[in-house]
């Protein structure tokens, strides 16, 4: 096991000896509100306002677990950079309570399973070579575990080699997912009516979108949903919860 074979398991928010993830450190896994994914104001359900839902190519749905921190900066660059799935498995275990009730309270994800199915976002094929696993899959498959929805890792590719979000500012964000992706729908079952994609962070929210817009140029009739485990809190958030009349309806 990573580090703890010599006894020196540490803390990554404070470097603090004996966890990776201690108590005080803990408390910065903030949990988001349930918000609409363009607009950022309270949504029920996570659901993405019909008046946001026609801008672009957007998601039905996006649910986020915590907010995307100092603290939680400190964790997710170990990971990506230390190649710990060890660290990734301690924060799963934090944020799977938070997924399983999203997930067992929507009504079309526990219907139907089978119209159902978790598609982790993809690395290239290099830098999963490089980094050893895709922190995405690892997610969906504890996600796939807990809920009986298969998982595809097939259908959704990475093609181009683009640079890490993270090192591009947020006005080229989108320019720099234009054509990251490929759908091949032969990997799914026309049964398949929602798709769930899977990702650590969502920021800009541009590869969501890209995968999105792939997607749905195959299969415009899959609903596409999103699950994240962090994204920056947005900078005003509006409490106020709008009328279900102005929440996008989702087919069943």
């Amino acid at each position: 096991m990573e580090a703890d074979i010599f006894n020196f398991k540490f803390c990554l928010g404070c470097l603090k000896h004996g966890r990776w993830i201690c108590d005080q450190c803990g408390r910065h896994f903030i949990p988001q509100l349930p918000m609409c994914y363009s607009c950022r104001t309270v949504s029920g359900g996570y659901i993405t306002h019909v008046k946001c839902i026609n801008k672009r190519e957007y998601l039905t749905s996006l649910m986020v677990c915590f907010e995307y921190n100092r603290v939680i900066k400190r964790y997710v660059k170990y990971i990506k950079f230390k190649h710990s799935t060890v660290l990734l498995n301690e924060i799963l275990i934090i944020a799977l309570p938070h997924i399983l009730t999203y997930i067992r309270n929507t009504q079309h994800f526990t219907r139907n399973a089978k119209e159902c199915l978790l598609v982790p976002v993809p690395l290239y094929w290099l830098r999963y070579l490089n980094r050893g696993f895709n922190q995405s899959r690892i997610i969906a498959e504890a996600i796939s575990k807990e809920t009986g929805i298969d998982i595809n890792n097939r259908c959704l590719k990475k093609i181009r080699n683009n640079r890490p979000q993270s090192e591009v500012k947020h006005k080229n964000r989108v320019r720099n997912t234009l054509g990251a992706f490929r759908f091949n729908s032969k990997y799914i079952s026309e049964e398949v009516k929602h798709i769930i994609l899977v990702d650590d962070i969502v920021t800009t929210g541009a590869t969501l979108e890209e995968c999105t817009k792939e997607i749905k140029a195959v299969r415009e009739d899959i609903q596409i949903h999103a699950i994240a485990l962090f994204r920056p809190k947005p900078k005003v958030i509006r409490k106020k919860l709008l009328p279900v009349t102005n929440m996008h309806k989702i087919n069943p």
